[in-house]
């Protein structure tokens, strides 16, 4: 039942699910997506060992950032006029 990789966030992503000890990382993500939405930019990098939850970090954040009317960049999902989630390649 996990994520395949290139799979791109839906609305039924779930917060909160399976995200246990991202707490202060999802905080600094939202804070800087809070911080987009009011015109100021910057850049993000999530990096880290294989397997430590990178892809779902991303993925949560991507949905919060739909759910918010922003396009966002997910390799392999549809346009963002369909959904909100725009393909990067």
């Amino acid at each position: 039942m996990g994520e395949r990789h290139g799979t791109p966030p839906t609305a039924r992503t779930a917060v909160s699910a399976s995200l246990v000890g991202r707490e202060f990382e999802l905080a600094r993500m939202r804070e800087s997506l809070d911080a987009a939405i009011m015109g100021k930019g910057g850049v993000l990098f999530l990096v880290g060992e294989a397997g430590i939850g990178k892809s779902r970090l991303a993925q949560v954040i991507a949905s919060d950032s739909a759910r918010r009317g922003l396009c966002v960049a997910w390799p392999g999902g549809p346009d963002c006029d369909s959904g909100g989630v725009s393909s990067a390649g």
